[in-house]
Parts: structure tokens; sequence; C-alpha cells
């Protein structure tokens, strides 16, 4: 068996101002788009924001705000056919895409120019997949288009650029399936290690790595020969375990701690053709890992805690730390869900009934939490300045004009149930929201400015 062994030197001191910005901004660049292949791929978080550059701000799509909560794919093919996919919701999120053909150019012509679009949806109806088939006819929708379009041909060599954005600030993902396609994707480029880090646990090292394309467990083989782990002494450290991540691309290696001081390692891994090493993920298809332990991930609540507000019948909380990509919230000692900290947590709650709220995160192994006791007293008790908040018109169609007397910090709207449906930082006092996305029915707006957090009703109807 011939291997090419790859090496990448892994500093400890390199974790603590890197790791959050390398889980959550990885491919939400164009840049930085994860190769995929024919298969399934579970993404059960979504991102939000748009990495470190918005690719699309110079290019007019058929997306309103270009894009938004954004994630990257990059799709190559070896031979020719169709290119068809379903992006399937995990929850009640509105998933939209821009598609764009970027053979023998780079991810710069996207920002220059518009021609490389191929396809774009904005279908926008809440929990309803979206994509390419075979039988649509349409390439592009806007809000009350279809939800899938016609599909791709595709040739031979070509290379596509697969934007994934959605508009609300749910912290579920979707399910990305290439089922339909008739041909073949590939990834050709050399695994490489994008980023990696690690922590320094009681009884051992852990170490999070990002590869530049997806990996699974058919990957590696049952002894882990694979990876070798080298300290700065020049020692062998044992591997232990190995541990798959939701993102198809992240790899977490737990290695025994020498006895003795070390400041630094080396990952040493496998690149080759066959089956049994980590170069050949695409072979078979992909299906996400589930769910790990929360102390498999590097998070650090930091300073601050969360804050807590009242709208409606339920308690929006809300993490106040700046550098947190995950949270796992508890309601009196049961876990409730586990999200990023970006997303309020709306949890419904009866009146007059107190209830334990923690928030809980880990960086390496060092856990951090911090708790609150909330009482809910009755709707209006934390209302501030309701008055000073106009809604027109309402009951609202399409669009609501949202007036207060300086410009507010954030405009949130939520339903009857306490799940937020729509977040936007406005610029004027005098905002337009866009209440098409939205379902029938009655729904608050939460208004929240430099005096306080005001609510109002108000009443949809398309």
């Amino acid at each position: 068996m011939n291997h090419l062994y790859t090496t990448i030197l892994i500093g400890f001191a390199l974790l603590l101002p890197l790791c959050s910005q390398a889980q959550f901004t990885f491919n939400q660049d164009c840049d930085n788009a994860i190769s995929l292949c024919n298969g399934r791929y579970v993404f059960p978080y979504a991102f939000a924001g748009q990495g470190q550059a918005n690719d699309l701000d110079s290019v007019e799509t058929c997306l309103p705000a270009g894009e938004t909560n954004s994630s990257w794919y990059k799709l190559k093919f070896s031979s020719s056919g169709f290119l068809a996919f379903t992006i399937t919701p995990l929850n009640s999120t509105d998933f939209n895409f821009a598609l764009f053909n970027i053979t023998g150019q780079s991810c710069t012509s996207i920002r220059d120019s518009a021609n490389l679009l191929r396809r774009c949806s904005y279908a926008a109806t809440l929990g309803v997949a979206t994509g390419m088939n075979s039988t649509s006819t349409d390439t592009v929708a806007t809000v009350s288009g279809e939800s899938f379009l016609q599909w791709l041909a595709v040739d031979s060599g070509d290379v596509l650029a697969l934007m994934v954005s959605r508009t609300s600030l749910n912290s579920s993902g979707f399910i990305l399936d290439f089922d339909g396609t008739t041909a073949t994707m590939v990834v050709d480029e050399p695994l490489q290690v994008e980023e990696a880090f690690t922590a320094i646990c009681t009884d051992n090292l852990l170490t999070e790595v990002y590869f530049n394309q997806p990996i699974d467990s058919n990957s590696f083989s049952s002894d882990f020969s694979e990876l070798v782990m080298i300290d700065n002494t020049g020692d062998t450290l044992t591997i232990s375990g190995i541990d798959f991540d939701s993102v198809p691309n992240k790899l977490f290696i737990a290695t025994q701690k020498p006895a003795y001081v070390i400041d630094s390692v080396q990952l040493f891994y496998h690149t080759g053709s066959d089956g049994n090493t980590i170069g050949a993920a695409c072979s078979s298809q992909y299906i996400a890992a589930g769910s790990y332990p929360f102390s498999s991930l590097f998070n650090y609540i930091g300073t601050g805690g969360f804050a807590v507000s009242n709208a409606g019948s339920f308690h929006s909380f809300q993490s106040l730390a700046n550098n947190v990509p995950f949270v796992t919230w508890y309601v009196d000692g049961a876990l409730a869900v586990r999200q990023q900290a970006s997303v309020p947590f709306n949890k419904n709650i009866q009146v007059n009934q107190s209830y334990r709220i923690c928030m809980v995160a880990e960086l390496g192994c060092n856990k951090d939490s911090t708790c609150q006791t909330v009482t809910y007293l009755g709707v209006g008790v934390e209302e501030v300045a309701a008055d000073m908040v106009q809604l027109y018109p309402n009951p609202a169609t399409d669009i609501v004009t949202i007036s207060t007397p300086t410009t507010a910090e954030r405009i949130e709207v939520i339903d009857m149930k306490g799940q937020l449906l729509f977040s936007e930082v406005p610029t004027t006092n005098q905002h337009l929201l866009n209440t098409s996305l939205l379902p029938n029915g009655i729904c608050i707006v939460r208004v929240s400015t430099n005096q306080g957090v005001a609510h109002k009703k108000l009443v949809v109807a398309h």
C-alpha cells in the first residue's frame, strides 16, 4: 500500500483566540467552500452571518439581502449529466440558494459579475423543501415562486459553487441530498488540514481537526493506523479514539497525555486511493454523525452570562458572551435545547411560576456555566415605552412600517408559541418589515431600543 504522509504542527497556544472563528466561518466564504460528492449530507446546525466577506455584496441575484446566514459548497463533475438536489429544513426554516458556474474561474469572478449565476431561489415558505429537479421549468424563484427549479445540465470538468442561505435566525440546519443527479461528482483536491487545535485535559489531549473535504468512519481502520500523533519530545502518543461531528469535514482525536510536560504535538496522516485511508471519503455516501457529548466541543461562556426578556406568554433567553459558538440550555435541570449562542432561546412558561434556567458551555475540558432563577409575573411587566412604537398597516399583507422615535437596536418577530420567526438590525427609525415571509395570523413584534423593550401585536393577512 502506497501512502503519502502529511504533517501538521499543532500548538496549544493557538486554541483560545482562534477556535470559535475556525468552527463557524470555515465554509461561509466561497473561497473556503467544502467539496462534496454524490450522496446525502446532514448539517444539523445552521450558520449565521456571511463569514469573512459577503461574496454577493456587489452581485444582483433573486435574493433581496444577498448572502445571508450562508454556507458554500463546491461541486466538480467527472461525467456529463444533470445536477439535481433537495434542501430539506430540519425545522420551520426557509432556506434559499444561488448556484454559480465557476469552471476555469475563481470565487472572485462571482463577486465581479452576475453572468455566472445559473439558478436562484427565494421561494419563501417556512419548513418547505427547495432545490432542483427534472420536472420543474423555472430557473429563478422569488417569494411567491415554486419551491423547485429546473435541474442543470453539466459537462465533465464543470465546477459549480452552491450558496445556501436562510432568512430567519432559527439555529436548525438542513439535509442536502443529491438524489436525482445523473452526473458524477468528484473531489480531486488533495486532502488537507485547514485548521487544528488541541486542548489539554486531565487524562488525555483532545484535538479538533478541520479537513478541506468530508470524512466519515469508512475512512479509518479500527486501530486508527492512518493517524500518528507525536509530541515535541519525539515520542509517539497513543490514540485512544476518534469522534465525528455534525460538520462533515470535522474530526476529534483523543490521545493519551504523557506524564511529562509537552507544549505541542504533530499530526501525521495518510492519504491514498484505497478504501482504508482518510483520502477515500467520497467512495461511499456520507451521512453526518449523530449527537456527541457536549464535552467534545470547544466552547467557552466567558463573562456576561445571559439576559432575560419577557414577551407574551414566554421568556426569551439570550447569551451575552462574545466568543460562544453554541450553548446548551437547561430548564429546572432538564436539557431544553442546544443551539447557536447568537439565537435567542424562547420558552413557554406559566404565570407566577419560577424556573431555574442554566446555560452551559466548555472550552476543551474546562466547563463553565451560569444560571438564573426566573419568575414570570404576567404580560407587560417588563414592557418599556410600548406606545413609542407604531406599526402600520396592521393587519399587514406584504410590508409593515415600524416607526420608532430613534433607530431601534433590534427588531424581532415571534409567533404565539414563542418561536423566533425573524430578526434584524434596522438602519433607520422608519423600518420596513417584509411580512410576506411570515405565516398568516397573530404574532408579536419585539422592538429593542436604548430605552427598553417594547412588544406590539401584529396581524398578518396575506
